[in-house]
């Protein structure tokens, strides 16, 4: 499993046009699970083949073509969290919720080593969060070259999840010796 880390605080917030521009067609070639949109909910009810709820979190399941084209139409939509999970077409939707429904809002999961899908029967999972982060899973090189491509400051998602938990540990560690920094020093990083 391969993943990519693309930080776009830079710009402020996520817009998801860019990303799947950059994926291009590749998105066509799927069926798609978007759960946790926020405000993309009335624009992906429209397109989708089936929106829903599932333990409380509402759903949409659409082809690549309807999602590619709904991003494109609503451009300057901004997503501070959501998942994304490609499927093979013709992947039903129950079994994709038979195999876990993916979240990316407080997923601890998201930033653990190994990198592994959420639903193990994805083949793309991408992972909005906090409003500036982004992350994709794909075993696919070509993709991960694509979006490297479009996004040249992306980082392998392996070695930030490294960092992150050997920060996390340090951090950890500090306070439990007595010798940890402050709460908003530790809170950054810093």
């Amino acid at each position: 499993m391969n993943g990519l880390y693309i930080n776009t605080s830079n710009d402020l917030f996520i817009k998801m046009h860019p990303f799947f521009e950059a994926l291009g067609e590749e998105a066509d070639k799927y069926d798609w699970l978007v759960s946790e949109a926020g405000p993309w909910d009335p624009i992906f009810m429209k397109v989708s083949a089936k929106s829903d709820r599932y333990e409380n979190e509402a759903y949409h399941f659409m082809d690549g073509a309807s999602l590619r084209k709904a991003i494109a139409d609503n451009r300057m939509q901004v997503m501070n969290w959501g998942m994304f999970c490609a499927f093979p077409k013709g992947t039903k939707i129950d079994d994709v919720l038979s195999q876990g429904f993916p979240r990316a809002d407080f997923n601890d999961e998201l930033w653990s080593n190994p990198v592994r899908m959420q639903n193990a029967s994805s083949v793309i999972e991408i992972a909005a969060v906090e409003g500036t982060k982004i992350q994709i899973k794909c075993d696919d090189e070509e993709v991960l070259a694509r979006i490297s491509k479009a996004y040249p400051d992306a980082y392998d998602l392996s070695k930030y999840n490294e960092s992150v938990m050997r920060k996390t540990t340090d951090t950890k560690n500090k306070a439990a010796s007595g010798t940890g920094k402050g709460f908003l020093s530790r809170l950054f990083g810093k």
